[in-house]
């Protein structure tokens, strides 16, 4: 049997469990009704991509999937749902006349295709609801979109500046303002996490079996379905131990979902049981070890030390959490894998010390660079001799910090527009979740997107805007504008779940 369907039938036997299971997570929400359509859609489409051996006998098959069905009253997290289905290979579509080729089109690109640009074009604000641009985080993101696009028209032609203005169109801008508009309504953007969270839980055990079998799942599937290498997805090791990567491309990309995942857990809490709950954030957490990022590891420990300082009861979560860190502390000193443990840690470990080196002399060539045009950067930044120096065995530069990667390209001006939607967004999230926070949805929903923008805020220092992290950082950002949105609604106008899990449990269970 060909690898890729060996690799199929485990992907099934891992997630037809959790689909199950994960009818009780939407089991609170009106969008329990499209839950068998949702699953349908799902492992049609996982079936037509390892069966098709064609990315685009994929792609007319999705379609006519999407057009036959009923309408899902929210495409936002369909797309979420899907979002991992896939690695996010490029696929280049050929061009006519004096054109080479019209785009590079991949997973994330098509969905927002037909998921998000129809939603976008018929969707129309609320009489009274903040338009986009309205709020400084829309207008940081706006002015550095059009930044980048006239920078890169000054150095390419027109053609490759348009297409460039596509893909952030595609990647940036809907997933930004599907997002914001989906915080409109409490239930739909609870129904958007719980998407994005089953996604992901669905990557958990994949990891998992990755991991301990050392075989990436997803690697042949590139070429079955007729695609080109991609220069990702490639085996890579940390000691002894393969990081797993399932769909994202890369093992960090996988740390940086499965942090993230972690902070929403929490805004989902109150539609959920405890052993739901618990069951959900061991399956994120068992799929966070997996990928062995220190990275996300960093991020996901802020991430949960913002979540105990925001909690009702924080004194005491706070004593919990010490207490845990060290029972786990002793219990590693007394077994025999602590050392191996240990040396895999952040900061202390031993195990690929040369990334730390490395990560500091980035940060040195990369701001003697960044002198040089301070304002507006270049486009030709590593061919500067102090980039020259950062060559790594594999042949390239290999700028592992988001900051550095923006600020090298477009400047101070540029850093400052990036981390300004991030900035705003925050702001507008605390100041809501403060006024807020005594409701129990609304205060879990402002905790969990805090949470997580400080815990993408800090994993961006050591991650590079590589496949779908950019996706869901401006998703995120969408989440946290549109929340800030909710504070300043009547209370009338926020609309709530119909029926909770909690509302038949005693409150703490």
């Amino acid at each position: 049997m060909p690898e890729h369907l060996r690799a199929l039938v485990i992907i099934l036997a891992a997630s037809l469990p959790i689909w199950l299971w994960g009818r009780r997570l939407f089991a609170g929400l009106d969008t329990s009704a499209v839950y068998t359509q949702r699953f349908r859609l799902w492992i049609f489409s996982l079936l037509l991509a390892f069966l098709s051996h064609s990315f685009w006998l994929f792609v007319i098959g999705l379609l006519l999937f999407l057009w036959l069905s009923p309408r899902d009253p929210y495409p936002f997290s369909v797309y979420l749902l899907l979002l991992f289905l896939l690695p996010s290979f490029p696929v280049r579509i050929d061009g006519f006349g004096g054109l080479n080729y019209l785009l590079d089109i991949n997973l994330p690109r098509l969905l927002s295709l037909l998921l998000l640009l129809p939603w976008w074009i018929r969707q129309r604000p609320a009489a009274g609801e903040p338009r986009f641009g309205s709020g400084w985080a829309d207008r940081c993101l706006l002015i550095y979109l059009l930044l980048q696009f006239v920078l890169q028209l000054s150095v390419d032609t027109f053609t490759n500046s348009a297409r460039f203005a596509i893909y952030n169109f595609l990647d940036v801008f809907l997933p930004y303002v599907a997002a914001t508009r989906a915080m409109a309504k409490l239930e739909r953007a609870q129904d958007a996490i719980l998407s994005l969270l089953l996604a992901v839980m669905l990557m958990s055990p994949l990891a998992v079996f990755e991991w301990a079998k050392k075989w990436l799942l997803y690697n042949s599937l590139v070429g079955a379905m007729g695609v080109d290498p991609w220069g990702m997805g490639g085996y890579l090791m940390r000691g002894e131990s393969l990081r797993a990567m399932v769909t994202t491309g890369h093992a960090l990309a996988l740390g940086f979902v499965m942090a993230l995942a972690l902070a929403l857990c929490a805004a989902v809490q109150p539609l959920m049981n405890r052993r739901d709950h618990w069951i959900l954030c061991a399956c994120v957490g068992a799929g966070l070890l997996a990928p062995v990022s220190r990275g996300p590891w960093v991020g996901a420990a802020v991430i949960v030390g913002v979540l105990v300082l925001t909690s009702p009861a924080w004194g005491r979560r706070l004593a919990q959490l010490a207490g845990v860190v060290l029972g786990s502390a002793l219990l590693l000193s007394v077994t025999p894998w602590g050392a191996s443990v240990v040396d895999l840690l952040p900061f202390i470990g031993k195990v690929d010390e040369f990334n730390v080196t490395y990560r500091e002399r980035l940060i040195d060539a990369s701001l003697a660079v960044i002198a040089k045009n301070p304002f507006f950067g270049s486009f030709d930044f590593l061919s500067a001799s102090e980039m020259q120096d950062m060559i790594q065995g594999e042949g390239i530069v290999d700028i592992v910090n988001s900051y550095l990667q923006v600020a090298l390209a477009y400047g101070g001006v540029g850093l400052v527009l990036f981390a300004g939607v991030f900035v705003c967004a925050l702001w507008g999230a605390v100041r809501a979740w403060l006024a807020l926070r005594a409701d129990p949805m609304m205060g879990a929903m402002g905790r969990s997107l805090i949470a997580a923008m400080i815990g993408v805020i800090v994993m961006i220092t050591t991650v590079s805007s590589i496949n779908n992290i950019p996706i869901l950082y401006w998703m995120l950002s969408g989440l946290c504008v549109g929340y800030a949105r909710l504070g300043y609604l009547p209370t009338w106008r926020r609309s709530t779940p119909r029926q909770h899990m909690t509302d038949s449990l005693p409150m703490g269970a």
